[in-house]
């Protein structure tokens, strides 16, 4: 899957940050968006802390890294070219 896609993807998806928790029986919940304030997705997954912290951080460092790549390669390109 390229940038494109990602961003496509992105901006149609849900807007809002993903959090999680873990309950006493190691099922986790999360949550993105907030409910109080526009569409907001809720769901339950059974997996381990650290599986959950990581997809968490993964979705929410997801922007950001997409416009440090660009960013990036835009100042590669401008190098090359000037």
């Amino acid at each position: 899957m390229d940038r494109a896609e990602l961003r496509r993807l992105r901006d149609a998806a849900t807007k809002g940050e993903m959090k999680y928790g873990i309950r006493d029986d190691d099922s986790a919940w999360y949550s993105i968006g907030d409910p109080k304030s526009g569409p907001h997705i809720q769901g339950d997954i059974y997996c381990d802390q650290e599986t959950m912290a990581y997809i968490t951080a993964a979705f929410n460092a997801l922007p950001a890294l997409l416009d440090q790549i660009d960013a990036l390669e835009a100042d590669r390109i401008e190098k090359e070219v000037g």
